[in-house]
């Protein structure tokens, strides 16, 4: 059993210790300084493996942690773990949602699960890359992964049985951190000539990754707003890409920070100019109408880097935070 002060401890060393990574490796030296035109690169990211397929047995020490699983590979569920303590000699072993590669939220999930693993002699973390938030939450509802990044309004409407949680209630997911506030980036081609969101009724865009607590978020937005873009959904990489080759003339992108760009977004600048949409006092006042427990910031110009946003913009924002199953035991 491990010991509960001892544990607390540790958790918030990797908390603290798994922030500092994930930024370092957002920003690099420079964070919000880094100018749109630079060479940045995202972070790098440990490539696909399978998960492993079934835990230790009693008595024998589980495999060591494998990098993070694709999410077009199949990982087989993980059985709910019991109130009972596990063998003295058997890892707890946690499956991890880490949302997409190329993603800083990826970069972040690694971080920590290295950090547990190697603070936590314990556990056994396997960081296994999924869509996002909505995925998450879905996978940590059917036992597979036992901790993830979860969006909070993804969590509210669960716990409150609104909208896809109607009929019923998902009360799985408890907050074990929250650790950054987190808005979203409405950015879009600057030779696109759109400079308000309800010129992207028609035009092609996309609301989020396949699967993203952003992409049900936006989509809501657009709804509550009489917006209808045409949205494609996909991976992080092939919106990127599409983004780039001007298939899109933009995509919405939750940034790790309110001073720090995500790898997604820097990749984009590098190659193509881009600038942040803005919410109307109108446009915010309705979609707090109906979606009450959404909140929305400022961003000044050049807040996240050089040139973006070029203005003083306001966009929906959230908070991040690490949830663990609910029947996941202290001990």
């Amino acid at each position: 059993m491990i010991d509960r002060p001892a544990l607390r401890s540790i958790f918030v060393l990797a908390l603290v210790s798994a922030t500092v990574l994930a930024l370092s490796a957002c920003t690099g030296s420079g964070g919000s300084s880094a100018p749109s035109g630079g060479s940045a690169q995202p972070p790098a990211a440990q490539p696909p493996a399978k998960a492993p397929s079934q835990a230790a047995p009693s008595g024998q020490a589980a495999p060591a942690p494998q990098p993070a699983v694709s999410s077009g590979q199949a990982a087989a569920p993980t059985p709910l773990p019991t109130s009972a303590p596990a063998a003295s000699k058997e890892k707890r072993r946690i499956l991890y949602g880490s949302s997409a590669q190329g993603s800083s939220f990826y970069v972040h999930a690694v971080s920590v699960g290295r950090l547990w693993n190697a603070e936590v002699p314990e556990v056994g973390v396997t960081n296994v890359e999924a869509g996002g938030c909505a995925d998450h939450f879905k996978r940590m509802e059917k036992g597979e992964f036992l901790a993830a990044p979860i969006c909070p309004d993804e969590a509210y409407r669960a716990w409150h049985g609104l909208d896809e949680f109607k009929g019923r209630s998902g009360t799985v997911a408890r907050y074990l951190y929250v650790y950054s506030l987190a808005p979203n980036a409405w950015a879009v081609r600057r030779d696109a000539r759109v400079s308000q969101l309800e010129e992207l009724d028609g035009k092609p865009w996309t609301a989020g990754t396949k699967g993203s607590g952003t992409e049900k978020q936006s989509i809501g937005i657009f709804e509550a707003l009489g917006i209808l873009p045409k949205l494609t959904s996909g991976g992080l990489q092939d919106l990127i890409q599409d983004v780039k080759d001007r298939r899109l003339i933009g995509l919405v992108k939750t940034q790790p920070g309110p001073r720090t760009i995500d790898a997604a977004t820097q990749e984009l600048l590098v190659s193509v100019p881009l600038d942040m949409l803005s919410f109307t006092p109108e446009q915010e006042q309705k979609v707090r109408d109906r979606f009450p427990y959404y909140t929305f910031m400022t961003l000044e110009k050049d807040q996240l880097t050089a040139g973006f946003p070029s203005r003083t913009v306001r966009t929906v924002t959230q908070t991040l935070g690490t949830a663990v199953h609910k029947d996941l035991p202290e001990d």
